[in-house]
């Protein structure tokens, strides 16, 4: 086993070192890429052009899957823009209903009036504990809803952006492929009267570029689809409040806006 091993040993040093000396690795890699390159030389301009022509047709179906998403975003914003508005409109009217509940529950009213319904002192205390953990807690979630909705604006302007230098790029494309096939023509009729020797590698490096920006905008298009699918679960958990001990100068100061409430919370947490 031993005699194996160390048989084992030399042969892989032994391929190391021709590897090494000789770049065996090198010559491999460079007759790959001279022959990749022999074969593309070998393909006609006009197949090129044609497939090409292909490709740009193609895009029509890209152009048509960003409507969905476009459609879809736009309708998720008005959605947002809905509840934010209505939650803003409750906000206030809930504020304005606790801030009176916390006046009669200071003034040890009895029995103290709250949304039509006549309750005791301790109840209302009660009352009163409950609907302001969830008054902070609604107020959280309107300040992440109006978050989330600037942030769909923006990626809604920057899709809709995308799809303008869609439209734009095959526009383009369709200019230089009516150019290109314009000038294969003339060299048709030119190598009739006088045979010339084509320069193939032109068309081919055309061909590469036309390649790498199409890449490069699919690419671009699945970094949008993911920022889509990832960016809109941001925030949907919600923080937990815990309903602690009544503090009747506390939730008053917040409901009226001083300034004395945010220290308290911070401390208090």
């Amino acid at each position: 086993m031993i005699k194996k091993l160390v048989i084992g040993s030399v042969i892989a040093l032994a391929c190391l070192w021709v590897a090494k000396k000789t770049h065996v690795a090198s010559y491999a890699s460079t007759a790959f890429a001279f022959g990749r390159e022999h074969v593309r030389s070998q393909i006609p301009r006009e197949l090129e052009l044609a497939r090409v022509q292909h490709e740009i047709s193609q895009l029509d179906r890209d152009y048509q899957g960003l409507l969905g998403p476009i459609a879809e975003k736009m309708a998720c914003i008005k959605k947002l823009e809905r509840e934010i508005a209505n939650a803003r409109v409750n906000q206030q009217d809930q504020r304005e209903a606790l801030l009176s509940l916390t006046k009669a529950v200071e003034a040890k009213e009895t029995p103290i009036v709250y949304n039509g319904n006549s309750i005791s002192l301790d109840r209302a205390k009660v009352k009163l504990a409950r609907e302001f953990a969830t008054f902070k807690k609604l107020e959280l979630n309107l300040v992440t809803k109006e978050k989330l909705l600037e942030a769909e604006v923006k990626n809604l302007a920057a899709t809709r952006d995308q799809l303008d230098k869609l439209i734009g790029q095959k526009r383009e494309f369709e200019i230089r492929l009516a150019q290109l096939e314009a000038e294969e023509a003339t060299l048709k009729v030119a190598s009739i009267q006088t045979p010339l020797y084509t320069d193939e590698g032109r068309v081919a490096d055309i061909n590469r570029t036309l390649e790498r920006i199409a890449h490069s905008q699919s690419v671009e298009i699945n970094k949008h689809v993911l920022q889509q699918q990832y960016g809109s679960k941001i925030g949907d958990a919600q923080p937990t409040t815990v309903v602690g001990t009544l503090d009747l100068d506390e939730i008053r100061s917040y409901l009226q806006g001083t300034t004395e409430t945010g220290t308290k919370v911070s401390q208090s947490k």
